[in-house]
């Protein structure tokens, strides 16, 4: 967890802010990025598409100090133990993005 922490506040050193605060601001900037619709995002889909922005989302949501119970509300009643699942992927996912990908999603947790 410590290293985590390092490897996040060396990235978010070099991001571009984005200044995004409500739950519903973070969900649209993610909409926007991956051109996904928020019914698309909030849906049950299982395509990758769809299901790995949700994964981000929650992380970002998660980050921001928003409880697993209120993120699950959020994406339509979903379970807490889906949420920390989604945020255990999206972890996995941004050690794999590109670095322009990864400034966006650190630049939505600052």
């Amino acid at each position: 967890l410590a290293d985590e922490n390092k490897r996040l506040r060396k990235l978010l050193g070099m991001q571009q802010i984005v200044r995004v605060g409500s739950p519903e601001e973070i969900l649209e900037a993610i909409c926007n990025f991956y051109s996904v619709t928020l019914e698309q995002l909030k849906s049950s889909s299982r395509k990758k598409a769809i299901a790995n922005p949700r994964h981000l989302a929650a992380y970002v949501l998660q980050s921001k100090g928003f409880s697993y119970k209120h993120i699950g509300h959020i994406f339509g009643n979903r379970d807490h133990s889906t949420m920390i699942h989604a945020k255990k992927h999206a972890m996995i996912m941004i050690d794999k993005m590109e670095e322009a990908e990864q400034n966006f999603i650190f630049g939505l947790m600052k």
